[in-house]
C-alpha cells in the first residue's frame, strides 16, 4: 500500500498479504532482519478500511510496531529497526519501489505523521472518519419558504448516534445550524426556522 525505501532491508512498508491481511514491516539493512507485525483481521473486498500503522523507538536499535485495522490495534516490539536509516527519499503509495504490484483499490485518504499515535487516538481517528455521509434526495411539506418546512434528508451513511449531529442551512444574509428533529442512518428530519420578512425579501 505504501512504502519508503530503495530495497526490501531498508526503510519500511505496508502491504498486504495474498490472504487480505495487512502487514507492517521496518528493515534496518542488509545485514540486520526484518520485522513484521501482520494484523489478524482479513480486509474483504469491495468494502472500505480504515488502516494505520505506527513506530515508536524505544533505544538506538528497538521501538514498538502497531498495525491497526478499522480502529483495532495490535503490537509487537522489533528486534532491530530504526525508520530513517540510510534510506533514499523515494516514498511510494500504491506499488512497489520500481512501479510493480500495483494496488487494486482506492486510497480515500493518506496522512503521514511524524509521531507515532497511540492506539486510542487511532481509534478516535477512525470513529472521525469511518462515516461517508451521502444525501440521495430531499422532500419538504406542510410549512412555507419563510420557514416551517418539515424537511427530510434520505441517504445513506448518518451518524444518527452522534450528539455532534446538526443540519446548517445557509440563504442570502442568514445562516442557522439545527438539531434534527429525528435521524436514522438513512433519513434525518429537521424543521426550518422562521426567517423574517426583511431577511426573506433579500
Amino acid at each position: 500500500i505504501t512504502l519508503r525505501g530503495d530495497t526490501n532491508t531498508f526503510g519500511y512498508r505496508m502491504s498486504l498479504t495474498a490472504a487480505g491481511k495487512l502487514q507492517w514491516t521496518v528493515g534496518n539493512g542488509p545485514n540486520l532482519p526484518l520485522t513484521t507485525v501482520t494484523h489478524s483481521a482479513t480486509l474483504n473486498a469491495g468494502q472500505w478500511h480504515h488502516v494505520a500503522a505506527t513506530f515508536d523507538a524505544i533505544t538506538y536499535l528497538i521501538g514498538t510496531m502497531q498495525v491497526c485495522v478499522d480502529g483495532v490495534c495490535e503490537s509487537q516490539g522489533t528486534n532491530y529497526g530504526m525508520i530513517g536509516y540510510e534510506i533514499d527519499s523515494r516514498f511510494t503509495a500504491g506499488a512497489a519501489q520500481d512501479g510493480s504490484s500495483g494496488l487494486v483499490g482506492a486510497i480515500d485518504a493518506l496522512w503521514v505523521c511524524n509521531n507515532p499515535y497511540p492506539a486510542a487516538a487511532v481509534k478516535v481517528h477512525y470513529d472521525n472518519t469511518r462515516l461517508n455521509p451521502v444525501i440521495q434526495s430531499m422532500s419538504a411539506t406542510s410549512g412555507s419558504p419563510r420557514g416551517g418546512l418539515q424537511v427530510t434528508l434520505e441517504g445513506s451513511g448518518f451518524d444518527a448516534s452522534s450528539q455532534a449531529l446538526f443540519v446548517h442551512l445557509e440563504g442570502h444574509g442568514y445562516g442557522f445550524s439545527l438539531v434534527p428533529a429525528s435521524a436514522t442512518p438513512t433519513a434525518i428530519s429537521f424543521v426550518t426556522p422562521e426567517v423574517s420578512i426583511v431577511t426573506f425579501g433579500d
